[in-house]
Formats: C-alpha cells, sequence, structure tokens
C-alpha cells in the first residue's frame, strides 16, 4: 500500500472520529449544563457545547483533503466507525453502559472498515471523472424520489415522519458529500492560495452552492425528523441514507470503481450502523 492510501485511510478514521468526539462533547455540555447550579458552571458546559461543535463542523475541512485523495464512496462508509468512537467516548467520559447489541455493532462496523480499506486499496481515484448525462439522470431520479417522499409526507406525516425526513436528511448530507469529490481540488488550492481569484472561482460555480444547500438542508431536515420521529427511527435511517448516497454517486457520475467485497462491506457497515443506534438511540438522538 502506498504512502498516499495509507494517509488517505487515517483521514476516513480521523474524519467520523473527531465528528462524532464533538457530537459526545456536545451532549456532555446539553446534559450537565441542564443541571448546572451556577452562571460559572453553565458557563464552563456552555463552552464545552461550543467546543464540541467546532469539531463538528471542522470535518467538513478535512473532508476536502480526504476527497482529492480517494473516492467518495469509500470515505462515505467510514462514516460509520463514528459510531465506534462516540461509543468509547459515552463509556469512558459519559460514564454510560455499553449494552450487547452496541458491541455487536461496532464489533460488524469494525471488521466491515477493516475488509474496504484492504481491499478498496488499488480502485481509489484522486479526481472525479464526471459523467455529465449520468449525473442529471441522477439528480432527475433523486428529486422524484423526493418527490415521493414529499407526497407520502402529507398523508403519514405523524407516523412515517421521522422514517422519511431522516432518510431525507441523510441523503441530502450524502449528496453535498458526492458534489465535494467534484470541488475539493478547487477548495484545496484556495486553501493554498488565498486571493481574490481563486475565491471568484467558488463563488460563481454553481455546485459549489448546491453542496451548501444540501448540507444545510440536511440540518434543517434533520431536526424536523426528530421533531415527528424517534430517534430509534431517525438515526439509523439518516446515517444509512448517507453512506449509500456517496456510494450510489460515485457509480453512477463520479466513475468510482468499487470492488464487489467493497461493495458487500459496505453494506456491513449499513448493517453494524443499524445495530448499533437502534441500541441505545438516545445516546444519538437530541
Amino acid at each position: 500500500m502506498t504512502e498516499k492510501y495509507l494517509l488517505f485511510i487515517a483521514l476516513c478514521l480521523l474524519n467520523p472520529t473527531i465528528e462524532n468526539i464533538g457530537l459526545g462533547f456536545q451532549k456532555m455540555g446539553i446534559d450537565r449544563g441542564a443541571k448546572a447550579k451556577s452562571k460559572g458552571e453553565k458557563a464552563l458546559w456552555t463552552f464545552v457545547w461550543i467546543f464540541g461543535f467546532i469539531l463538528s463542523v471542522s470535518v467538513a475541512f478535512i473532508a476536502f483533503k480526504i476527497l482529492t485523495l480517494g473516492n467518495a464512496s469509500t470515505a462515505g462508509a467510514f462514516a460509520g466507525f463514528g459510531l465506534v468512537a462516540l461509543t468509547l467516548f459515552s463509556y469512558f467520559i459519559l460514564k454510560e453502559t455499553i449494552l450487547k447489541q452496541e458491541l455487536a455493532g461496532i464489533a460488524l462496523i469494525m471488521i466491515a472498515t477493516s475488509i474496504l480499506g484492504y481491499f478498496s486499496h488499488g480502485s481509489q481515484s484522486e479526481t472525479a471523472h464526471v459523467n455529465s448525462t449520468n449525473m442529471i439522470y441522477f439528480f432527475v431520479g433523486y428529486l422524484i424520489l423526493i418527490g415521493i417522499g414529499g407526497a407520502i409526507l402529507t398523508k403519514r406525516l405523524k407516523t412515517l415522519g421521522g422514517l422519511i425526513l431522516g432518510l431525507i436528511a441523510g441523503s441530502m448530507a450524502g449528496v453535498g458529500y458526492g458534489l465535494q469529490k467534484i470541488v475539493s481540488p478547487m477548495f484545496m488550492e484556495l486553501f493554498k492560495n488565498f486571493n481574490g481569484e481563486n475565491l471568484g472561482k467558488i463563488a460563481t460555480e454553481p455546485i459549489n452552492w448546491i453542496m451548501v444547500l444540501c448540507a444545510i438542508g440536511g440540518v434543517v431536515i434533520l431536526q424536523f425528523a426528530y421533531k415527528y420521529g424517534k430517534a430509534v427511527q431517525v438515526v439509523p435511517t439518516r446515517a444509512a441514507a448517507f453512506i449509500m448516497t456517496p456510494l450510489i454517486s460515485g457509480l453512477v457520475y463520479l466513475g468510482e470503481k468499487v470492488p464487489v467485497i467493497c461493495l458487500a462491506s459496505i453494506v456491513l457497515v449499513i448493517l453494524g450502523v443499524v445495530v448499533t443506534t437502534t441500541a441505545n438511540p438516545a445516546k444519538h438522538g437530541h
């Protein structure tokens, strides 16, 4: 394995780890801040929450580097690894019990990501080979599915709201991640040479605005998902949709190649995510 590929895998593991530890700090800030008796204590736990929020947001910048090294489909699948970090954080820092079902889910995720990391070597592409026609087909199909989901919500909001909105939130974030693969070289150039010309290129590129819209939309819709559904319903569907969407994007219009054994491992990651998140939904919900 090359040094570049090992860096890609290391960052793929680091990114969701930082994000989920950030979520852990946010949970700590909210839970303990609610019990704080003095202004000083409340200020401390507010700072803890802000620190966690900064960690969670910072991963977007790491993702730009990741996607200049390898496939969006592979990187997206490693998102499930973050649940391992969150579970360990919850156990050692928040002093929460790890359930047997969580251990089973973590085992599945670790086995699957190990398989994915080993066998995806050689199939990674540093740049996106965009098929514009397939990209149009992808977005037309995606918007049709969103429309179908919206139609169902008008009739079954109370019963299926959490499930469908969780899927939409996760898929929007995943669509944005796929688009991030396309524009990552542009952003990396801006990070290296911050000037008006590079900034202007980013500001005038429509894909960047669609990417940002997907990211923000995914966060907003997730809040409604929690309003209309339980965490045990929302979290696994959101996570599974986020993993699947970059995979579909990669296969359909980004020109990525995914070996069959890697496809199987991604399915196993999704299974591990569902098993882990449904064991103790309060840990992952709002």
